[in-house]
């Protein structure tokens, strides 16, 4: 199954896809609008584009969902951001799996409420992960918690504890999707 997983930022959009076994992630860093409204839209514009150029060819996207902590401009700039990749991925008819972000960390770490030092840590462990991004580290999770439930990954990969509220998500397919071809 190839999948696409975003972690959405307006400064460092991270990446992670999965595409015939082969596992690649990266961060999108714009430039910064410094005040600008036009900058603003077209830094908009552009995360856009590099969303739905990652997206061609892909069965799924894995999106986290909005941090409804966030406060001042940060949660304006974030639904901003959020309302154009979910219109775009609409447009272009791309299943969209959201996850929220107490999910991703139960998944992660057991714990909804994990800072991202324990998530990190948790992708060190179990994802293999070198890094030192933290936005790689979610799209990461997003990643393997598709993967889980699509059964890319074997049960052993998620202790019991950290399977809480995935049976809660909205998965835009079944298990049995053509997407995903013969199964074991």
């Amino acid at each position: 199954m190839k999948i696409l997983a975003i972690d959405p930022s307006l400064t460092h959009l991270g990446w992670a896809k999965s595409w015939d076994g082969e596992i690649t992630y990266g961060v999108v860093k714009p430039p910064a609008p410094n005040g600008n409204p036009k900058a603003a839209l077209a830094r908009l514009l552009m995360l856009r584009e590099a969303v739905l150029l990652a997206a061609q060819g892909m069965d799924l996207v894995v999106l986290e969902g909005y941090a409804y902590g966030a406060q001042g401009r940060a949660i304006v700039s974030l639904g901003e951001l959020g309302g154009v990749l979910r219109l775009a991925f609409f447009e272009k008819d791309v299943p969209v799996l959201e996850v929220p972000p107490s999910n991703l960390k139960i998944f992660a770490t057991g714990k909804g409420t994990s800072k991202k030092p324990e998530l990190m840590a948790a992708a060190f462990k179990r994802l293999a992960y070198q890094g030192s991004d933290e936005h790689e580290v979610d799209a990461l999770w997003l990643l393997a918690l598709a993967r889980y439930h699509y059964d890319e990954l074997p049960p052993r990969f998620v202790p019991l504890g950290h399977l809480r509220g995935l049976d809660k998500l909205h998965y835009p397919f079944p298990r049995t999707h053509p997407a995903l071809g013969s199964r074991p």
